[in-house]
């Protein structure tokens, strides 16, 4: 039982602070140690026990921050990172710029490397991280692979974004009908599209008459509608909501669609690039998802509010791991995690000396 109590509360030092797990359970033991010594053979009683930690535990943290520096130059948080990842110097070098290009609201997506080697890059474009509904858009009528990827690619799509389920081939059939008089590609993002609508979606792009893809924002944390907005922001499209607007597809007109200059999708990711926003649409919601984050108590959904934030503000990094086997590639997504958590933390708190000394 002590053992998994000291094992979680590591993982909470390790998940608010990213670093610090062994002076945690060091810390842990004394306290626990102590506690029960008083309560024990001292005769105190349990509550006031807990009172008094927490009155010791507000002066402590004072006293931390009081102490702690801040990191301002690129050459700290590069040494920062080496500490955090074993001394492994190209890992400290890539979290350390990686950090650098995208700050503490920018987010990181770690994926295997192609050549064997470390490193980053920028991710320029709004990127989703969700594929095509089927791979059937990436086949020609015969049924032969377009590309030499699954992959669909769309120049000046014009962009649909539905926050409602699409389930009857009567709605999608007059879509079809006005995007093809603009001889312009379709790509339509909504909360679920059913097997009739998309099979008439698949056949018009097999038989060339209007090229288009499919992308499902499904469930997620209760925000899918919420991403849904964010796409409709990004591209300037006009969200169809039935419930929340009053527009219902048999509605729609040509400028309730969005566009953008290229849109890529294929079975995990959409990238679209060049959405045919303004500046003030993109500022206010930016500043709502940041309204969002600051209500939010959850860890995990104000996580994924703020790689909402970061999408939309194109602050995405890409960290492709290296190494020549798998368990090779594993200690190294580990040194990166480790190096990524402490650097992150040191840029919004400050650096402390380590191993617990700062408590002395």
């Amino acid at each position: 039982m002590g053992a998994k109590l000291l094992k979680r509360i590591a993982g909470s030092a390790n998940t608010y602070a990213g670093d610090g797990t062994t002076t945690a359970a060091v810390l842990s033991r004394e306290i626990l140690q102590r506690g029960i010594h008083a309560v024990e053979f001292e005769r105190a009683h349990p509550i006031s026990v807990k009172r008094g930690i927490d009155k010791a535990l507000q002066v402590v943290l004072q006293y931390l921050k009081e102490i702690s520096m801040p990191v301002t130059q690129p050459s700290e948080l590069e040494n920062l990172c080496k500490i955090a990842s074993n001394q492994n110097l190209v890992v400290a070098e890539v979290v350390a710029q990686t950090l650098a290009m995208v700050g503490l609201e920018g987010v990181v997506n770690m994926t295997e490397s192609s050549n064997g080697f470390t490193r980053f890059a920028l991710v320029n474009d709004f990127v989703l991280e969700r594929g095509f509904v089927s791979d059937l858009f990436t086949e020609d009528e015969e049924g032969k692979q377009l590309g030499p990827e699954r992959m669909v690619e769309l120049e000046q799509p014009l962009v649909l974004v539905v926050s409602d389920r699409i389930t009857e081939v009567s709605e999608i059939v007059p879509v079809m009908e006005m995007v093809k008089k603009t001889k312009r590609p379709l790509i339509v993002f909504c909360e679920d599209m059913q097997e009739g609508p998309l099979s008439t979606m698949v056949y018009n792009n097999r038989k060339d008459i209007v090229e288009s893809c499919c992308v499902n924002v499904p469930f997620l944390a209760g925000v899918e509608k919420e991403n849904l907005k964010d796409i409709a922001a990004m591209t300037g499209a006009t969200l169809v909501d039935n419930e929340r607007f009053g527009l219902m597809l048999e509605n729609l007109e040509l400028h309730h669609f969005g566009s953008a200059n290229n849109i890529r999708v294929d079975a995990e990711f959409t990238h679209i690039v060049g959405g045919s926003h303004t500046d003030e649409a993109i500022v206010e919601r930016c500043e709502e998802i940041k309204r969002t984050i600051e209500r939010e108590d959850s860890i995990h959904i104000k996580g994924v509010h703020k790689e909402r934030l970061a999408r939309m503000t194109s602050k995405i990094a890409e960290i492709q791991i290296g190494g020549g086997t798998d368990v090779e590639r594993g200690e190294e997504r580990d040194l990166i995690v480790d190096a990524l958590n402490s650097a992150r933390s040191a840029l919004e708190h400050g650096i402390l000396p380590g191993g617990g000394t700062a408590l002395y």
